[in-house]
């Protein structure tokens, strides 16, 4: 590049000046004066002048190496913002906008952030540029703002899940390095939609998943949602889990689902519909015409959580279908805090008030938990069917007076003024 025209001056002045002298020294203080003052002047005149930048030079490859990686990007997104731009989040490469995608990416660049048919463009676009280069799709959801960014990826993850589940976890998989939380989210979506067809293969690229936080939330969400259709798969799965890795309960909803998938299949024995021996060739073997729910919930360890959490569950869900026989059968239980607690969480369910409360009066260990319950089922019996709950509450033998006159006062100052006829 050229030299600033000062510096141009100052050089030619000393070429024919300082230069071609043999001494500097040599010269009299008078001249020496003279030059110091013309070096001065020359210097200020040069700078003062303005700069000939016609021909300036333009940077090489060479010097666009010498570049920083930031500044090198933003060259190349000023460049060409619609058709070739390198992911903000750090992606791997530079992506194109294909040639038949990018009359769609100029109209979702024309959109404001604001317009509501953004986030439809996004989809669109997305979904389209999936089947063409999922890569290249992913690198262009890695480079938007947070919000779309999640929902570009997100439909690219659904969309190649549903050609090829397996390789679109595959493909996600490059994600991690760029962007944990777009990992997660695609992934999330991938093994979704790969569970729905094949439940086993999908829990088994779960199991490959680095991270265990985001590992136990996919395990989570998985038998939950397969315990809606296949509830025997999830059970068996479900027992063979280490939790010594989720000890603060966070798997009690999960089996509390299983063994309500489990309920809602017909027990052995019962009159339903089953088949030729009364029983569904998806029901692990039972005995004595026990719901299946429960039963399963009874295999599992006695001192974790999660079996209470399934057996509210099962009970729950059978109280629903054949409110006798599983009332039947939990005041026939033992007695004690697992029972207690089983029926604190029916009653929190709120399925059949005046059956919770012959719970709580018949089968409940006399302390707080009962009273809770009996609180809880006997108001909202009075709610729903305030004649027959009057009439359960006066004349129970297992109710004290003071029982009553707590039930009646909480009704009164908790409940009662708040109804809305």
């Amino acid at each position: 590049m050229k030299s600033p025209g000062g510096l141009s001056c100052l050089f030619l002045f000393l070429e024919n000046t300082i230069l071609k002298s043999n001494n500097l020294l040599d010269m009299s203080g008078k001249h020496q004066i003279l030059l110091f003052s013309a070096l001065v002047f020359v210097i200020g005149l040069g700078f003062m002048l303005p700069r000939d930048n016609s021909d300036e030079l333009v940077p090489t490859a060479d010097d666009e190496a010498q570049l920083p990686e930031t500044k090198k990007r933003k060259r190349t997104q000023l460049t060409v913002p619609d058709q070739r731009r390198e992911a903000t989040s750090g992606h791997r490469g530079i992506f194109e906008v294909p040639e038949s995608l990018r009359s769609q990416m100029t109209q979702l660049n024309g959109l404001e952030a604001e317009d509501t048919r953004r986030g439809t463009a996004i989809i669109e676009l997305s979904r389209a540029w999936a089947k063409i280069d999922a890569e290249a799709a992913f690198a262009w959801a890695a480079s938007l703002e947070q919000s779309e960014s999640l929902l570009a990826s997100k439909m690219v993850a659904l969309e190649i899940s549903k050609a090829s589940p397996a390789e679109a976890f595959e493909t996600i998989r490059h994600l991690e390095k760029v962007s944990p939380q777009l990992f997660e989210s695609s992934q999330f979506v991938a093994l979704d939609h790969w569970s729905r067809e094949d439940f086993e293969a999908a829990w088994q690229a779960c199991e490959t998943l680095g991270d265990m936080d985001f590992r136990n939330r996919m395990r989570k969400h998985l038998l939950v949602e397969n315990s809606a259709t296949d509830p025997v798969s999830s059970a068996k799965v479900f027992e063979q889990l280490d939790f010594s890795e989720a000890a603060d309960g966070s798997f009690d909803g999960v089996a509390a689902s299983i063994a309500r998938g489990l309920a809602r299949e017909a027990p052995v024995g019962s009159n339903a519909d089953d088949g030729e021996n009364g029983q569904s060739e998806r029901l692990p073997p039972s005995s004595g015409g026990v719901n299946p729910g429960v039963e399963w919930a009874l295999s599992l360890p006695a001192k974790g959580r999660s079996r209470t959490a399934a057996l509210s569950g099962a009970v729950g869900d059978w109280t629903i279908s054949d409110p006798e026989a599983a009332s039947k059968w939990l005041l026939e239980y033992p007695s004690g805090k697992e029972r207690d607690a089983v029926i604190e969480e029916m009653t929190a369910l709120a399925h059949a008030p005046d059956i919770s409360f012959v719970w709580a009066t018949d089968a409940m260990t006399e302390g707080p938990t009962k009273q809770r319950v009996l609180l809880r089922s006997a108001t909202t019996w009075l709610a729903n069917d305030p004649e027959a709950a009057k009439k359960a509450i006066d004349t129970s033998a297992n109710l004290t007076e003071s029982d009553r006159d707590l039930i009646y006062k909480h009704w009164d100052e908790a409940v009662a003024p708040f109804l809305t006829e």
